[in-house]
């Protein structure tokens, strides 16, 4: 089994800078650091335009440390959200949190079958006595972001020059769901760990997937997905649509044999049932979903062959069986989570070999923009909406966790 090619890619303009700092990052990170503890807002924000506006100025250490205080900052925002007020998958696991704090491992903890990641993480923290609903909101939110942060770091920024990977980071955080990870959690962990499990061979490869899949089993598609990505042709890109087509068609009859047969050891049946019989077709959160595969579409056609081996036949490919899954609501979505909550920033990254780092630069200016206007464009009786718990500012630090 192949790892991906993640070799770096470079213009003749393009220099790659030396360890020396060559701004001053640590009083940056210093500055980051205080920010995020009156406002995770703010810093985030900010960190996002340090990253984009100095990027060609920053050491690789700089650029990882700033991403990592991104990520506590977004995790913290994410932890405001209203709980409760809907299907919130939290309500189920805030219950098996609070047994785990007050009398140890119990029936709520032990309803996940084999995907025991989340309850053993839950327990790992549970030793500290927390019992408010923002600290293992925020916990969930910071492992997930801080994993992926390091997936960045260490292997997704080979594909692009160091004085580039500034600017990487803070794309990618920017189009990261925050709040995915504290209602799609244990897939949204699944995910980050499983990117490592992508870029590595041998037994640390293997080592990540097991872990990946004990949080979520769906970890196995997009592992398959990116690992045999290089082989890709247009016959087998047929076989898979074709493949695909056939899948849909059946699907209802397949649900039916996996709820009723003996054989669902993995509950992989109940999950499809779930999602078949829940809704009447697509959601809401499934066509939200098409717009960030046609922003990696774009990436796609534009910059194919400056991405890994593979990747743009498999991005265009991922976006014509998210189509055809639509008539199941949350199938495309939960399926194809990875594209389009994940990696979409990291995808869209790659336009900068094709229509200069500036215009990416502005391009992930303007959405920042969209996406602070859109923090307080809730409606009042939003089930999800943020700054419920905490504002987004406070005059003492740590307020967040005192509220």
């Amino acid at each position: 089994m192949l790892s991906l090619d993640l070799s770096i890619k470079q213009g003749d303009d393009e220099k790659i800078i030396s360890n020396e700092v060559l701004f001053p990052g640590a009083v940056a990170i210093l500055t980051g650091i205080i920010l995020a503890q009156c406002s995770p807002l703010i810093s985030f924000y900010l960190g996002i335009l340090f990253l984009l506006v100095c990027s060609q100025y920053l050491d690789r250490r700089t650029v990882k440390w700033t991403g990592y205080i991104c990520a506590y900052s977004g995790s913290v925002m994410a932890a405001s959200r209203k709980t409760f007020e809907a299907s919130d998958d939290f309500s189920h696991y805030y219950a098996a949190y609070l047994e785990l704090v007050n009398t140890g491992w119990g029936p709520s903890s032990s309803t996940y079958g084999s995907e025991i990641g989340l309850p053993v993480f839950y327990y790992l923290i549970s030793g500290l006595g927390i019992t408010n609903q923002v600290f293992p909101l925020f916990a969930v939110a910071m492992l997930s972001s801080a994993l992926f942060v390091f997936w960045l770091d260490k292997y997704g920024s080979l594909c692009f020059p160091s004085v580039r990977f500034g600017t990487v980071m803070a794309v990618s955080l920017l189009f990261y769901s925050f709040f995915l990870t504290t209602t799609l959690t244990r897939q949204m962990m699944s995910l980050s760990i499983v990117l490592i499990a992508i870029s590595t061979v041998g037994w640390r490869s293997l080592a990540s997937l097991l872990v990946a899949i004990l949080f979520h089993q769906s970890a196995l598609i997009p592992f398959l997905l990116f690992k045999y990505a290089h082989g890709l042709k247009w016959r087998s890109v047929i076989m898979v649509l074709g493949a695909g087509a056939t899948f849909m068609l059946l699907f209802n009859q397949l649900v039916q044999i996996a709820v009723t047969s003996d054989i669902d050891f993995l509950l992989i049946g109940s999950k499809f049932a779930y999602y078949t019989f829940s809704e009447e077709s697509y959601t809401s959160a499934d066509l939200s979903g098409l717009k960030f595969i046609g922003i990696a579409c774009i990436a796609a056609f534009l910059s194919a062959r400056f991405m890994p081996q593979g990747w743009g036949t498999l991005i265009l490919l991922v976006a014509v069986l998210y189509i055809l899954f639509l008539p199941y609501p949350l199938v495309s979505l939960r399926t194809f989570l990875i594209f389009v909550v994940v990696l979409t920033g990291y995808i869209a990254s790659f336009m900068g070999f094709r229509v200069g780092w500036l215009a990416t630069s502005w391009f992930a200016v303007v959405y920042a923009g969209y996406s602070l206007v859109k923090q307080f464009n809730f409606a009042a009786d939003n089930p999800f909406a943020l700054w419920d718990k905490f504002d987004w500012v406070g005059f003492y630090p740590f307020y967040y966790f005192f509220s």
